[in-house]
């Protein structure tokens, strides 16, 4: 048996219908959340491969409004091309006005505006090239692969005024060691890649301060005896040195998984600089300009920047900050993989529950799922519906 329909219904008003024809080809797509929606109509050639899509997006339901688009692929060879054309996007106020009620006639039509165009080049069933232009922004750019030995060794952006953005890989006993990143050929970062066995370790990020590189942060990957990962632990720079500021932590126990997170909050905005002084330089040469479009927006031209407004970080920051932003999860899944119970549990608290779901799963006589009921259980065990997935399938 194969599927051929898929629908879910679940909060927030998200919803959404697949159909598929007797190859498994998406065929249609209707889905929306909290008003929003989109449906696309599938069509293909004689050799499986998309010619068409028939997109309609649309807007909250209680504007009326809505943009089609049509979605066309062309092929020569192994290339292909995707031109999407903006057939029209109406208003129902705009439609229903005095004018054309009088005359009869709506003012608005289609317009078969070509609004992007992308291209895509293969070499070796290698992607080589890409193309990208948004006509309706002016946005362009373009992309350029570059591979040996099978593996991908440079990827090249480059942009419609003219800047260029290049990551560089560099491979050793088929692994990845090292990663650069260049602006206009500017080494700007790089990151590298330490391997225990075939299992990645560590993975550091230099960044360059002038002429000098230094370390802005490293990740550190712990595996239990079944080669699974169970720790993860970020260290960031700050003024000089390197602070674990984010641990994740994941225990496996028969269909059990339990993951655990601790951080502290938006320490991603304090680090990666190569020293305090430079930090603080960044983050004032940032509220100036936030400063500047504030006076822009509001009309004046003296927005009033003074030193005394403001405050440099201070350099016990990270000695005083705590672990504060933390979850814990525990999911129970099905021997098909499928989950079948979720919790959300305050770390300080294990006794408070922050959400717990309950999920019933039902399996046709080939083992195929058929129906998922996804149930919230509040703290007085009173249950609510959640959600309904419900899979159709034929011989």
């Amino acid at each position: 048996m194969h599927l051929y329909k898929e629908t879910f219904n679940g909060p927030g008003d998200e919803y959404y219908i697949k159909e598929y024809n007797d190859n498994g080809l998406l065929l249609f797509e209707d889905k929306g959340y909290y008003g929003f929606g989109t449906t696309k109509k599938f069509t293909y050639d004689n050799k499986n491969r998309i010619s068409k899509i028939n997109e309609i997006e649309i807007g909250h339901k209680e504007y009326n409004q809505e943009d089609k688009l049509l979605h066309v692929y062309e092929y020569t060879e192994d290339n292909y091309r995707i031109i999407t054309y903006k057939t029209h996007k109406r208003d129902i106020h705009d439609i229903n006005t005095y004018e054309n009620l009088v005359d009869g006639v709506e003012k608005w039509h289609d317009v078969d505006e070509v609004s992007f165009i992308k291209e895509y080049k293969f070499q070796n069933k290698n992607l080589i090239s890409e193309k990208h232009h948004n006509i309706e922004t002016g946005e362009k750019h373009s992309l350029n692969y570059v591979y040996a030995d099978g593996k991908i060794i440079s990827e090249t952006k480059t942009n419609i005024d003219g800047t260029v953005e290049q990551n560089k890989y560099f491979y050793k006993n088929n692994l990845l060691v090292s990663k650069d990143f260049l602006y206009n050929n500017s080494l700007l970062n790089k990151t590298v890649y330490l391997y225990k066995g075939n299992l990645l370790e560590e993975e550091q990020k230099i960044c360059r301060h002038n002429t000098s590189e230094y370390i802005a942060s490293t990740i550190k990957y712990t595996y239990n005896t079944n080669d699974k990962l169970v720790k993860t632990e970020y260290f960031e720079r700050f003024n000089s040195k390197l602070y674990l500021c984010k641990v994740d932590e994941t225990s496996y126990e028969n269909n059990v998984i339990v993951q655990k997170s601790s951080a502290i909050s938006y320490y991603e905005f304090y680090t990666g600089y190569y020293d305090l002084n430079s930090l603080n330089q960044v983050r004032y040469a940032e509220y100036k300009s936030n400063k500047q479009e504030t006076a822009e927006i509001n009309g004046s031209i003296d927005f009033g920047t003074t030193e005394n407004e403001f405050a440099n970080v201070d350099e016990l920051f990270f000695e005083t900050s705590e672990f504060d932003n933390n979850y814990l999860t525990i999911e129970t899944y099905d021997q098909k993989n499928n989950l079948v119970e979720y919790k959300s549990i305050n770390p300080k608290n294990k006794g408070e529950v922050l959400e717990h779901l309950i999920y019933h799963h039902e399996y046709n006589e080939t083992s195929q799922l058929e129906l998922s009921l996804c149930f919230s259980l509040s703290d007085s065990c009173e249950i609510e519906k959640r959600s309904v997935k419900r899979l159709h399938y034929r011989q």
